[in-house]
């Protein structure tokens, strides 16, 4: 299967942001991505039909049988689902977890990593993900909420010794080294609290990602703007806010990635 999936060790991480952002960078590079929501989750494939174009589908291994969720994901283009809760986490019985979705379809697990409140002990915390199950490969790992060049030293110096050097040197094919780092000053997927309530506002396909009762500037104070470095008027379709530390996830950026992430 030649797919990946957004997973983290816990909600809240990032995973909705990183995924919205790689969705509408392989869509504007021309590519027929697959977008995908594991479990029962409604909301979220909302917004990822809008960033890529294209239906999004939920990918339930605890509800769903096997030969259905392989049927689905035998699509044309590559498969990108974002998961649900931490990678591991599933049932009672341990089973419907992301992990063994992973598994099920052969998929690569990129891991977002929560780094705002973490620095040296990234290093541990990783170091258990690839070791926990030798089946699952995580081909990279994303650090999140970076809060400076300072601190991202920091973490990159606890992940020392962590990773192969070649990524063919592992049975299991894991990760080679960090796959990226963003910063938490920018714009995030808006506040989590809010997705449902207010829904995007655009069609799939319209690529307006803003929700249907739009930031008001007087609220946000172009904060989301000014960090993401962009004048207001040139920061074009855009999502989520909050009314006292209000952020805007940008999808405009010339290579069509994310603007940083938000708190």
């Amino acid at each position: 299967m030649n797919g990946l999936l957004i997973a983290a060790p816990s909600s809240g991480s990032g995973k909705t942001t990183v995924t919205l952002g790689l969705l509408r960078a392989l869509s504007r590079r021309g590519i027929a991505v697959t977008p995908g929501k594991a479990g029962p989750d409604y909301i979220d494939p909302a917004f990822h039909a809008i960033a890529c174009g294209t239906t999004c589908l939920n990918y339930d291994p605890w509800a769903m049988r096997p030969e259905l969720l392989a049927y689905q994901s035998a699509g044309e283009g590559p498969l990108v689902i974002e998961a649900m809760m931490g990678l591991f986490d599933g049932a009672a019985d341990h089973t419907g977890s992301p992990a063994s979705l992973a598994k099920l379809l052969g998929l690569s697990v990129v891991l977002v990593v929560d780094c705002a409140r973490l620095s040296h002990s990234v290093g541990a915390m990783v170091r258990g993900f690839l070791s926990h199950d030798p089946e699952i490969r995580i081909a990279g790992i994303i650090l999140n909420k970076v809060g400076s060049a300072r601190h991202e030293s920091m973490l990159l110096a606890g992940l020392s010794g962590t990773f192969r050097a070649d990524i063919r040197d592992h049975p299991a094919g894991q990760a080679a080294g960090p796959a990226g780092a963003s910063s938490r000053t920018g714009a995030g997927a808006g506040d989590r609290r809010y997705r449902g309530v207010h829904g995007p506002r655009g069609g799939c396909g319209s690529g307006d990602l803003r929700p249907r009762r739009a930031c008001r500037p007087g609220r946000a104070r172009d904060r989301q703007c000014r960090t993401a470095g962009m004048p207001r008027a040139a920061a074009g379709p855009a999502y989520g806010h909050r009314a006292r530390r209000g952020f805007c996830l940008h999808l405009s950026s010339p290579d069509g990635w994310v603007a940083g992430a938000g708190r």
